[in-house]
């Protein structure tokens, strides 16, 4: 073990911190703002026990004193890593923000410690104020219950802050719920002491003291469900800060998701004195560096992987703040596949041998104005690009999709169909599977469980193509198709689709696509090129010329209903 150095405490006047030993192996940065005033003894002689205790008793009165860093590195741990939580600089700018101004906002990148500071300062204004009323509002009831939770588990169970503040317990009057909780204080205040609700949530209960936006917009409210947008702002205004006393204060801290969300229409109003911190430096000029670090705890690589992960609109929106009408396409970067110069149904572009995917959106209605029921098809490369194969989109009624969907099985021979499973769509397992029996055929059908969740996801939902189109990840070949006939034809409709999503009239090919990518990704190195099965029917021409004809049908003029296969039936057959 080392020796206690002679001078164990070091105040840097240009960026406030102290230098001490952690526990005489290591040394720890923290940031004070009262620690010179204690007054710092010769310590040459004492040994590590004293001087252990010298620096518990220091922490503690620091703590009490109101230094958020001391506290913060003193009684949490980042439990990723089991090492105590150091504030960087930026933190303290934050803290420090929120202390001048009584309608503070604090706006900075995802994933940069937001929600653990505003539940260290939460626990630590308790502590110092038991009579304290606070209302913490986040973007929905469960990540409000969850900051909520956080601060209960702390004043149950953390050791290190009850040295700190020994008072700071349950009350033995008032609520401890998912919702609310009371400490221990004088008089009888009928409110608790901390509440949490979702920002849409009607606004329950008395006046606070303080109340605590913590990323109200999400990717939910903002984007996916434009009409929640002016609900949030409206909820903002007229539920929330009217539960603000007089002379009470309002601690703000976002993320911006859209340019019209409210966490934008705050700031762009300046209603509050907003503290802007995010990555990069020279943004905005020719050289700039967009992933030049806020916190070495979220350093360049890491950056780099979250862009290519999430995809450029979604980190310059989320770690730049940039964010303007176009976010709203979220998947017009479409345009980046396209191949003109490029048939499907050259082999030389699509090897035979490649792995197959399908997806399969089904509609529920006939009418006219109803949505398509699609079947879309991708071939999968050894570099992991996605090649569109084809594209079956039309109105179709139950039996006649099932025939489509043995009939497309038979013209691409996929590994896996992806079909979306609810209430609505359960049947076509069954269909499906009475239809094929009766031609000694098993189709792959899997199903694939869809919610608003998991559709909205930005990694894993419909948003998660926009990064793979960003990237160039998949190969759309258009030779020979017109794309300003989307009614005429399935990959048309798609590509204006995506064009247009989640905006335009339709959506049904944007979904099926997502199922085809999700098989993809859920099977990937699951099948080799020469474990590939290879129909050898020698009937297979006139079988799909019959079938093509009883599924299609004919129009009044002879041609084929609009919105059928993407590729013309000759081409396929002469392939």
């Amino acid at each position: 073990m080392k020796n206690p150095r002679k001078n164990p405490a070091q105040l840097s006047v240009a960026k406030g911190i102290v230098e001490c030993s952690n526990h005489f192996d290591d040394s720890s940065e923290i940031s004070f703002s009262q620690g010179v005033e204690l007054g710092m003894p010769n310590l040459s002689d004492w040994d590590n026990k004293e001087l252990e205790k010298h620096r518990k008793d220091v922490s503690i009165q620091l703590s009490r004193a109101g230094d958020i860093a001391v506290f913060a590195l003193y009684c949490f741990k980042d439990t990723a890593i089991n090492q105590p939580i150091i504030l960087a600089p930026f933190h303290l700018e934050w803290h420090n923000h929120f202390d001048m101004y009584d309608d503070a906002a604090v706006l900075a990148p995802r994933g940069h410690g937001k929600t653990v500071n505003l539940i260290i300062r939460t626990l630590m204004q308790i502590g110092r104020n038991p009579q304290i009323r606070i209302k913490l509002i986040s973007c929905d009831d469960q990540n409000a219950s969850g900051r909520l939770q956080s601060c209960k588990v702390h004043i149950d169970s953390n050791i290190r802050v009850h040295e700190v503040f020994p008072n700071m317990v349950r009350g033995e009057v008032g609520t401890w719920t998912k919702s609310e909780f009371t400490v221990k204080r004088s008089g009888a205040d009928v409110d608790p002491t901390m509440s949490a609700y979702g920002v849409l949530s009607s606004g329950t209960g008395g006046r606070a003291n303080i109340m605590k936006y913590d990323d109200i917009c999400d990717q939910r409210n903002a984007i996916d469900s434009p009409e929640l947008r002016p609900k949030v702002y409206d909820n903002y205004n007229n539920v929330w800060s009217n539960l603000l006393i007089p002379g009470g204060r309002e601690e703000y801290i976002a993320t911006i998701w859209h340019y019209d969300d409210t966490t934008a229409r705050l700031r762009n109003k300046k209603i509050k004195h907003f503290l802007v911190h995010r990555v990069g430096s020279n943004v905005g000029l020719a050289n700039e560096d967009i992933f030049y670090p806020l916190w070495d705890v979220f350093p360049r690589v890491a950056l780099e992987k979250r862009f290519k992960k999430i995809g450029k609109k979604a980190y310059r929106r989320n770690f730049l703040h940039e964010v303007s009408p176009d976010e709203e396409l979220q998947l017009n970067s479409i345009r980046n596949c396209i191949h003109p110069d490029k048939a499907a149904l050259d082999p030389e572009v699509i090897n035979p041998a490649w792995p197959i995917y399908m997806g399969v959106d089904i509609a529920t209605s006939l009418k006219l104005a109803a949505d398509y029921s699609c079947i879309f098809t991708i071939a999968v490369a050894p570099d992991l690009k996605r090649y569109v194969k084809s594209v079956w989109r039309r109105r179709a009624s139950p039996r006649a999709l099932v025939r489509a969907l043995i009939d497309q099985y038979r013209l691409h021979n996929p590994q896996i169909i992806h079909v979306e499973t609810n209430n609505t769509q359960a049947w076509l397992m069954e269909w499906v599977g009475a239809e094929a029996s009766t031609t000694d055929m098993s189709l792959p059908l899997e199903g694939f469980f869809t919610s608003g969740k998991n559709k909205s996801d930005p990694d894993e939902g419909i948003p998660s193509l926009s990064v793979e189109f960003e990237n160039k990840l998949w190969i759309v070949p258009t030779k020979g198709i017109d794309l300003e006939e989307p009614d005429e034809n399935g990959l048309a409709a798609w590509i204006k689709e995506c064009e247009q999503y989640p905006f335009g009239a339709h959506d049904d090919t944007v979904m099926a696509a997502w199922l085809a990518q999700q098989a993809a990704i859920k099977y990937e190195g699951s099948f080799e090129a020469s474990n590939i099965p290879v129909s050898k029917d020698t009937e297979r021409d006139a079988v799909i010329r019959t079938e093509v004809d009883d599924i299609l049908g004919t129009g009044e003029d002879g041609d084929r209903p609009m919105g059928g296969f993407s590729y013309d039936i000759a081409e396929i057959l002469d392939a």
